[in-house]
């Protein structure tokens, strides 16, 4: 595996405003289910002065946005003696117009700077935002993943940011139908979600992978994946499900796009179908978007039916947003 920086490497991309950087190659991770670590290898922390340099340029070249990314952001450094919360400081004070966003972050990588991450975080160039995978709600099923958390451990940590930062928004990975998983295991589970409230869930039904350990167990019936995957997006689980939050918010909350045929700086235009959506993206953009909600008043989001008119702001809009969520089941 190539220990070689991928930072200040040219980036092919049509996207000015976000500007994606790699923080790190590699993770520390053991997971049973993940074939990435064999492609990746062990983990290959670049330098904080490289990134810094190539955060400062993309701001110079008019990104609004930089995501500092990596397969498990949290191990950033552990190889080298720094820290992920040092990194996104240093970024986050970078003169310029910009927010930062942090990716991915592996629960047990964060445990030993979690109060640090947290710090970071408020930085006001820094969004409130986590993406913190914890994969199933059982320490059963944990144990067999070789997570190397326990549920109590995530919880706390989930705990911490929340008090420290009231307006959080959660995303949290989660699989299932692993070989193990149990009934009741899936019942911690939904247990869990419906404790933490995360306002994202990426949801995947589990799959064999060449190459990963949990290949080798037996799979459990499709329609009983099927099953508990639909149970979880059809349930009121979370209390507002973002589709595109994010590059949605992101993109709405970074400010001003520049007008194709002037050159001059315009608001940008985000188009939202519901009440919790339209709320959500008044209070990202502030000032630096114009808002428009498409629903009637009293209508029911789950049955809108555009316009023509609608399609129309639809087709010419910089964003759309959807929110759903329905009863229990």
């Amino acid at each position: 595996f190539s220990k070689e920086s991928k930072v200040g490497v040219p980036k092919v991309g049509d996207d000015s405003l976000i500007h994606i950087l790699q923080i790190c190659e590699g993770c520390l991770g053991a997971c049973t289910f993940c074939c990435t670590r064999f492609a990746r290898g062990p983990l290959n922390s670049y330098s904080i002065e490289d990134i810094v340099a190539e955060a400062q340029e993309a701001i110079e070249n008019g990104a609004c946005e930089i995501q500092l990314t990596a397969q498990d952001t949290a191990a950033f450094g552990r190889d080298s003696g720094v820290k992920l919360s040092d990194l996104i400081k240093e970024v986050a004070n970078l003169n310029g117009d910009f927010r930062v966003r942090v990716g991915m972050m592996h629960p047990k990588n964060i445990l030993n700077d979690v109060d640090g991450i947290i710090d970071a975080i408020k930085h006001p160039k820094v969004y409130d935002f986590i993406h913190l995978p914890v994969q199933s709600g059982s320490d059963k099923v944990l144990s067999d993943m070789r997570r190397g958390h326990t549920i109590s451990q995530y919880k706390e940590i989930v705990s911490k940011f929340k008090k420290e930062i009231p307006s959080l928004t959660l995303a949290v990975d989660i699989i299932v139908g692993y070989p193990t998983e149990s009934d009741e295991d899936f019942g911690e589970t939904v247990k869990l979600l419906k404790e933490i409230k995360p306002s994202l869930i990426h949801l995947s039904k589990y799959q064999h992978r060449i190459g990963a350990i949990s290949s080798s167990l037996v799979e459990i019936p499709h329609e009983i994946m099927k099953k508990r995957s639909k149970f979880i997006m059809s349930s009121r689980i979370i209390a507002v499900f973002m589709a595109v939050v994010m590059v949605g918010f992101g993109f709405a909350g970074c400010g001003k796009k520049k007008d194709t045929d002037t050159g001059a700086s315009k608001k940008l235009s985000v188009v939202t179908t519901n009440y919790p959506s339209y709320d959500f993206a008044k209070k990202i953009a502030g000032d630096k978007a114009d808002v428009t909600l498409l629903l009637p008043p009293g209508a029911d989001a789950h049955s809108f039916e555009p316009k023509p008119g609608d399609i129309k702001k639809i087709a010419s809009a910089d964003m759309v947003i959807g929110v759903g969520g329905v009863e229990d089941p």
